[in-house]
């Protein structure tokens, strides 16, 4: 991050070799549709990941962001308390089951038409634990300990 912000603060100077490498980004690297979008996700900080354990598995510690559910309805929809929020996509509803103790603080999804792992998403957005069918019901358990608290 902040060699980024540095490559960011060398452009914006007001030397002529500043001014050549902002023309050359403007010209001929940000037209490209490629370029413009890594630019902007990375200005923009969702290519960001965080150390939300210490052996993150898929998605966990990237941003959720506003996915589409398997009954049509979008993550945003159920995010709206500022809580945790559990999406269940096992057919017997088994993260559910494991989480129901800490529904003061968890709104639970059933999306089992959806074909991706379930997760727990924190308030800001953050995915911080991944799992399918045959995911240890254990770490799931711990991630909700770490970052619901205990039961």
């Amino acid at each position: 991050m902040l060699d980024w912000t540095r490559a960011q603060v060398s452009i914006m100077r007001g030397d002529p070799q500043s001014a050549q490498m902002r023309s050359i980004l403007q010209d001929e690297l940000l037209p490209l549709p490629a370029v413009a979008t890594r630019m902007l996700a990375r200005t923009a900080g969702v290519t960001q990941r965080y150390e939300v354990t210490a052996d993150p598995i898929g998605a966990e510690g990237t941003l959720v962001g506003n996915s589409l559910m398997g009954d049509g309805s979008r993550f945003a929809e159920y995010a709206h308390d500022g809580g945790f929020v559990l999406v269940d996509r096992t057919v017997d509803a088994r993260h559910a089951e494991l989480a129901k103790t800490w529904t003061r603080d968890v709104t639970i999804v059933h999306d089992s038409k959806s074909d991706a792992l379930s997760i727990l998403v924190r308030p800001d957005g953050i995915i911080v634990w991944e799992g399918g069918d045959d995911t240890d019901r254990e770490r799931l358990a711990a991630a909700l300990r770490r970052w619901a608290g205990t039961r």
